[in-house]
């Protein structure tokens, strides 16, 4: 990996998960009660803290006069991260607050310990995000070893929940929730061991080959990307769910244009606002269910109006049978069994709008095959 790439990716996964920590911590605020809930903002917010920490670690460090300041205050916001994604799986499963409770402990103790041993550590200009030879240095500090073993336990506990969960889930978003958790948490430990071989390689003068910007690095900004899609997900299924209906709205409305435009033509008096233009019903991006519906209520209208019609295509008096014509087609296609066109007939008009659609979408595309049959 570039090393010029990382600040940008870090910068976006800062914004992305900015935007989903607003959206989290107003969403518990709805719900006081819901531990599983805060659990969750918390750890969407102490993400964004670290990453938006990683981003400006440099300056941190110039601030404090401490090298690896901002890393290390970074490390303890991914550890809190962790450790609340945890509890919220843990949530999941088990409401009482005991099997919580005991992850909050452990914490309470790791983070002040890594605080101490930090400072305790000799400071290491040269891995300094400020530094040039950041990009190639390895941070060796005793606190480093707590972290990625804290870590390490916490993602291999959130992978086994989150694996529970996905068994008893059938919905498929939240299944994708649990995926993507579960490939966070692989990524993370495997961002973990990276960080534990170049370290204990630095340790016993072992050299390994690459650098932790080619192994570790992606795999933590992996993790970020993948946690933190987790995290939204559940928060885009109403968007997602709005989409899909304007879609569905979308195309139907215009799948039925040239059905309407034909039974319009016929029976100009059917259309309330006629829209006799392609271009204009390719537009028509607002107010979608209304038109439709009235969409739908015209070619019944015209069905009803144009059913007494005999299609030029049928014997005559003298049992001679003329060609048909474009209207005589449309009238073909109006005139069809009820029981063809759709469980609901014209006189339900309205009463189930998705059966409506249904029932005229196959009569248009009938229509369509008989406009391109030779005549």
């Amino acid at each position: 990996m570039n090393p010029g790439d990382v600040p940008v990716i870090q910068l976006t996964l800062f914004v992305a998960c900015g935007g989903a920590v607003c959206y989290k911590l107003w969403h518990a605020r709805r719900r006081p009660g819901d531990r599983s809930r805060q659990a969750l903002s918390l750890a969407v917010l102490a993400l964004t803290v670290g990453t938006g920490i990683q981003v400006g670690a440099a300056t941190v460090d110039r601030v404090t006069g401490l090298p690896n300041t901002g890393r290390m205050l970074s490390n303890c916001a991914g550890v809190v991260a962790a450790c609340a994604a945890l509890v919220f799986l843990v949530h999941l499963r088990r409401p009482a607050p005991g099997p919580a409770s005991r992850q909050w402990w452990a914490l309470a103790v790791v983070l002040p310990a890594i605080v101490v041993l930090f400072l305790l550590s000799p400071a290491d200009p040269a891995s300094s995000r400020g530094d040039p030879r950041h990009a190639t240095a390895v941070y060796s500090s005793p606190y480093v070893y707590l972290f990625l073993a804290y870590l390490s336990y916490v993602l291999s506990r959130a992978l086994r929940e989150a694996h529970r969960c996905l068994r008893a889930v059938t919905e498929r978003s939240l299944r994708t929730v649990f995926w993507l958790t579960i490939a966070g948490c692989g990524t993370g430990l495997l961002y973990a061991f990276f960080k534990f071989c170049y370290l204990i390689g630095h340790d016993l003068g072992v050299g390994l080959p690459g650098n932790e910007n080619s192994t570790s690095t992606p795999a933590y900004l992996l993790t970020i990307g993948l946690l933190a899609v987790a995290a939204v997900t559940p928060a885009c299924r109403p968007v997602m769910r709005v989409l899909r209906r304007w879609t569905r709205r979308y195309l139907a409305y215009q799948r039925l244009f040239p059905l309407w435009r034909a039974v319009y033509r016929a029976a100009p008096t059917v259309a309330l606002g006629p829209r006799d233009s392609r271009l204009r019903s390719l537009l028509t991006l607002c107010d979608l269910e209304f038109l439709l519906y009235r969409r739908v209520i015209e070619i019944r209208d015209g069905q009803l109006a144009l059913r007494n019609l005999v299609p030029a295509g049928t014997a005559g008096p003298l049992g001679v049978a003329t060609p048909a014509s474009g209207t005589d087609r449309l009238v073909a296609v109006l005139r069809e069994p009820a029981t063809e066109q759709s469980e609901v007939g014209p006189e339900s008009a309205g009463d189930d709008l998705d059966a409506e659609v249904r029932s005229l979408e196959r009569m248009a595309s009938r229509y369509a095959r008989l406009r391109r049959a030779p005549r």
